[in-house]
Order: C-alpha cells, then structure tokens, then sequence
C-alpha cells in the first residue's frame, strides 16, 4: 500500500496547495491518513477534478470566487467520503478537455484559412499607382 506522502504528491499548480493542506491534515488526522492510503481508485488528477467540478456549480457567468478553506473541505470530501462517485466525472472531465482542446484546433485552422483567403482578397495599391 503507497504512503500518503507519495499519493499526495503533485506537479499541478493548482494542487500543490491542496496537498500541502491534507499533508498537514494527515499529520493530525489517521483516519484521513488511512482513507487516502487505502482509496487505490483515487488520485490526485481526479481529486483536482472533484474541486474543479464542485466549483463549476458555484460559477456565474463562468466564473467563481470560492474561499480556500471550500476548496480544503471538497479535497478533504474527496478522499474520505466512501459513497463519492468520481471516477465518472473525472473520466468525462478528461474526455470535455479533449473535446474542447479538438474545437479550438478546428477553430485555430478556420481562422488561419479565413486570414489566408483575406490576405489573397487584399488589393495591393502602390503609391506610384496614384501618380
């Protein structure tokens, strides 16, 4: 069974915080200690995921202002609570990531075709011409 420490490990910027936090909480905390040890379907991708989703639901207009301490409680909810379902949610995470990464490569080359036909359009005047 991995160690806490290693499971809390992360490269995201977005989770270094977080981990710092539960690191700091399992030191106080077995239970939690135990739950993430012992959670081998559960990750750290998936956990930052969980937030993320947690977070959409607050957002207006696509955006939201959510407290440190919201965000502590969903990652501390992610790792302890046995009913939580994630694995669904972060494989459809991963796979709106995908599909929106491919519409903005579909976008990016209608725009560089547009720009190009544009350039084609643009009737070169010269000043001699004018003469």
């Amino acid at each position: 069974m991995p160690d806490y420490r290693e499971i809390l490990r992360s490269d995201n910027q977005i989770g270094l915080p977080i981990c710092a936090y539960l690191l700091d909480q399992c030191e106080k905390n077995e239970a939690l200690r135990n739950d993430i040890e012992s959670k081998n379907s559960r990750s750290v991708t998936g956990m930052i995921a969980y937030v993320r989703k947690k977070a959409k639901h607050l957002a207006v207009n696509g955006m939201a202002a959510v407290e440190d301490q919201t965000v502590y409680n969903w990652a501390f909810d992610y790792w302890h609570d046995a009913n939580l379902d994630e694995t669904v949610d972060a494989v459809h995470d991963e796979k709106n990531v995908a599909k929106q990464a491919d519409k903005v490569a579909i976008k990016t080359k209608g725009i560089n075709k547009k720009k190009q036909k544009d350039e084609e359009n643009i009737e070169r005047i010269s000043i001699f011409d004018l003469l």
